[in-house]
């Protein structure tokens, strides 16, 4: 992965801590964004690194999708964030395809998140589709609730 200039690697939960309060809730003690929530033992949390530098993360947690309760092989992508010089550069996609792969690896058979209106198009871009409408998370902003199938094999569409 190094050849892309970084490297999508496993990661403690807290190690995703700094960049979330940077990018996803800077308004917030940084205290609060790192929970105990944020471990579960089946959780997946994922970094990019560049030179000893996270530049993005990305978490993946056994969560059922909200209506569909009875769905037991659905997992939640969330706490994505990357840092703004290191957009469109495959980054996030890497770490999308890197929480893909974990969940297809535990039998998933769907992964499911909230994703901000302004990075919808991105997570359509990586096999991601909106189901309803529109709504606010206070102190955050507006969102969509996206899911994804999981695939025996790769579901991210190249390029």
């Amino acid at each position: 992965m190094l050849a892309r200039g970084f490297e999508v690697q496993l990661v403690a939960a807290r190690e995703t801590v700094p960049l979330r309060h940077a990018v996803l809730r800077p308004h917030q003690p940084i205290d609060e964004i790192y929970a105990t929530a944020d471990e579960p033992p089946d959780g997946h949390h994922f970094a990019a690194i560049t030179r000893g530098a996270v530049i993005g993360v990305a978490s993946l947690y056994h969560e059922p999708l909200p209506g569909r309760r009875a769905l037991e092989s659905a997992w939640r992508l969330r706490g994505m964030a990357v840092r703004g010089e290191h957009r469109k550069l495959g980054v996030g996609r890497a770490l999308v395809e890197a929480c893909l792969d974990a969940a297809r690896n535990v039998g998933a058979t769907l992964v499911w998140c909230n994703a901000r209106t302004t990075a919808s198009g991105f997570y359509e871009r990586c096999g991601f589709e909106t189901r309803g409408a529109a709504f606010l998370l206070p102190n955050i902003g507006p969102h969509v609730l996206m899911e994804c199938a999981i695939a025996t094999t790769s579901t991210v569409p190249r390029g």
